[in-house]
C-alpha cells in the first residue's frame, strides 16, 4: 500500500514538472516576440522613390508588310502566302532567318457604287519582324531590298531592346527605385528623432521604353525604300530609358 501511495506521488511530480517546464518555455518565446518587435507609435510614413536605367539597343526590327487583293478569302491567303514563302527564302539565302509574323487577318475589301457601299473581295494583310543583333546593322539594306525584291511594303526600322535586356533594365531600375525611398524614409525619420520601422505597403509602376524608328512609311517606291534603308545604317539610335516608381509606406518607431 505504501509502495502505491510513493508511486502515485512521483508521477504527480513528474506532471508538475511537465506543466512548470512548458510555462516556462511559452513565457520565453513571448518574451522574444516582444523584444523582436518595437511597439507601434501608429505613425507612418509614405515616400515615393524613383529611378531611371538608360542603356543602347541591343536589337534592330524590320517590319515587313505583306497586302494581297482577290476575289475570295481563298485567293487571297494563297497569293499572301506566295509572297511570305518567297521573303523567307530569300532571307535565308542570306542567312537571315529570324523572321517572325507580328499579325495576319482576312477581311472584306469595300468600295463605292453610286453612293452604295459594296464589297469587292478581300484583302489578306500579313506583318513580319525581321530581327537583326546589333553588329548586323550593315545589313539593314540587304534585308530591305529582300522585301521590295518580292513585293513586300517597308512599314518601319526601329532600334529596339530585346527582352531579356528590358527586364534586366525593368528589375535594376525598381531596385534602384525602392533604395530611393528607403533612403527618403530614413532621412524623413531621423530629422523627427524616430527610426524607420517595418515596411507596411509597396505599390510599384514601370515604364518600358519607345523604340526608336529610324525609317517609318508605308507603301513607297523601291528607290526611296532602299534609299532611306541605307541612310539608317548610319544612324546612332542614341540611348533607351526605361523608368521605375515605388511607393512605399513606413511605420515610425
Amino acid at each position: 500500500m505504501k509502495k502505491d501511495v510513493k508511486f502515485r506521488c512521483s508521477n504527480n511530480v513528474q506532471i508538475a514538472g511537465i506543466i512548470v517546464l512548458g510555462i516556462v518555455i511559452v513565457a520565453l518565446f513571448v518574451f522574444l516576440a516582444l523584444k523582436s518587435f518595437a511597439p507601434f507609435t501608429g505613425e507612418t510614413i509614405d515616400v515615393q522613390g524613383f529611378s531611371e536605367v538608360r542603356t543602347s539597343p541591343d536589337i534592330i526590327g524590320i517590319y515587313y508588310s505583306i497586302e494581297t487583293y482577290g476575289d475570295t478569302q481563298a485567293e487571297v491567303t494563297e497569293s499572301n502566302t506566295g509572297i511570305v514563302n518567297s521573303l523567307t527564302a530569300y532571307l535565308d539565302e542570306l542567312d537571315l532567318d529570324d523572321l517572325t509574323t507580328e499579325s495576319f487577318n482576312v477581311r472584306e475589301n469595300y468600295g463605292w457604287d453610286d453612293g452604295n457601299r459594296e464589297i469587292n473581295g478581300y484583302v489578306a494583310t500579313h506583318i513580319l519582324r525581321l530581327e537583326l543583333s546589333k553588329v548586323e546593322k550593315k545589313r539593314i539594306g540587304e534585308a530591305v531590298d529582300a522585301g521590295v525584291s518580292v513585293g513586300a511594303n517597308i512599314n518601319r526600322i526601329s532600334f529596339e531592346l530585346s527582352q531579356s535586356l528590358e527586364n534586366k533594365l525593368k528589375a535594376e531600375a525598381m531596385e534602384l527605385a525602392a533604395e530611393d525611398a528607403r533612403i527618403k524614409a530614413e532621412a524623413v525619420a531621423k530629422g523627427f528623432g524616430k527610426r524607420l520601422g517595418k515596411l507596411v505597403s509597396v505599390e510599384v509602376s514601370d515604364w518600358g521604353y519607345y523604340p526608336w524608328k529610324a525609317y517609318d512609311v508605308s507603301q513607297s517606291g523601291e528607290g526611296f525604300v532602299v534609299a532611306e534603308a541605307k541612310k539608317s545604317m548610319e544612324i546612332s539610335p542614341g540611348m533607351k530609358t526605361i523608368s521605375a516608381t515605388v511607393r512605399a509606406r513606413f511605420e515610425f518607431k
